[in-house]
């Protein structure tokens, strides 16, 4: 199978090191590594031509977002022939047996669409950052097995959706469901994609023996505010545009909730520019509201899911007693937007 790996950059001149030698330590052989930088404005591009010269660069000349740029990255790559793309940030290094797994995995079954890496904490590897992703019955996302011990015989098992940060996608599967949705910039269109996968009649699993060492927030603490922005604008948006009407109301609800609680903290602590930056993200979800439900016919959630989603911690039961709540709500949340 011929794979091609996805590296979206930008300014991880300290990062690609680790993350680029790891990948050339892979006991699978055919693969090709795109690295597709977005406006650096370090030496990441240099970095790569003069260290990695083996790496197919694609320099953009400004910060497009994740999804637009692994879209261009993915669009190269299959023109090139790849049978399936894997996708890895460069905050990751992988075992050199990471990309043998899932390929082994993908293998297995032409119905499997995509496989889901193990990530574990780069800084503390005896705990998993995650395997997968799970969604309750109103879209709220988190990390499978996020926080729990490292669990060396842990099996395979269909999941709702996998972390960009490190999968495989078959080619089949991108092309009946198609690539990232460009709206989000960052975050969630990884769940919004695996969606489109299962909708497409595939499946997602997991891989646990494919593992990667992830270091938590190394880049998204350079634009803090913009995080939790996007976290909030694009977690309604996914919602308007997978789950009906009443859902996506009860999420605005949780959402408003959510931010009051936090704003009032940042408040507090005179952080002003990260309880705007909420604010700001929940006005752009609701004014994407009327455009997203005009077309989300397009959109479903497919019924394989709907007994994963019950099975998670759903707050759409006791969302009417909100002080009930507020404890799960904080923590849950607060753990998804850790990525």
């Amino acid at each position: 199978m011929k794979v091609y790996v996805i590296i979206v950059n930008w300014n991880g001149q300290k990062l690609l090191p680790d993350c680029l030698s790891s990948l050339q330590k892979q006991s699978y052989s055919n693969f090709k590594i795109v690295v597709v930088d977005n406006g650096s404005t370090d030496e990441s591009i240099n970095l790569v031509k003069t260290h990695f010269s083996d790496v197919h660069l694609i320099s953009l000349p400004q910060n497009l977002g994740f999804g637009k740029s692994n879209n261009i990255g993915i669009k190269w790559a299959l023109e090139q022939g790849a049978e399936a793309i894997a996708l890895l940030n460069n905050d990751c290094t992988a075992t050199p047996d990471w990309l043998s797994h899932l390929v082994q995995g993908l293998s297995q079954d032409s119905s499997i669409g995509a496989c889901a890496s193990q990530l574990l904490f780069k800084n503390n590897p005896s705990k998993v950052n995650g395997i997968g992703i799970e969604m309750d019955e109103l879209g709220y996302t988190g990390d499978n097995y996020c926080d729990t011990d490292f669990n060396p015989h842990r099996l395979p098992e269909e999941t709702i959706g996998f972390t960009a940060g490190a999968c495989l996608i078959r080619r089949e599967a991108l092309q009946k469901a198609g690539l990232f949705d460009e709206f989000y910039f960052m975050y969630v269109e990884d769940v919004d994609l695996s969606l489109r996968i299962w909708q497409s009649g595939f499946k997602i699993v997991t891989v646990p023996q494919a593992i990667v060492f992830h270091l938590h927030n190394a880049t998204i603490k350079q634009f803090l505010h913009k995080k939790h922005y996007f976290t909030v604008r694009n977690h309604l948006y996914f919602s308007a545009k997978f789950f009906s009407f009443p859902q996506c109301l009860g999420v605005l609800a949780l959402i408003t909730y959510l931010r009051i609680i936090k704003s009032k903290k940042l408040l507090y602590r005179r952080q002003w520019k990260l309880a705007l930056y909420y604010y700001m993200g929940l006005w752009a979800a609701i004014m994407q509201l009327p455009s997203v439900l005009f077309k989300k016919q397009s959109y479903r959630i497919d019924p394989r899911l709907r007994e994963k989603m019950k099975k998670n911690k759903s707050w759409s039961k006791s969302c009417w007693n909100l002080m009930a709540v507020k404890k799960r709500l904080i923590e849950s949340y607060g753990r998804r937007e850790g990525d």
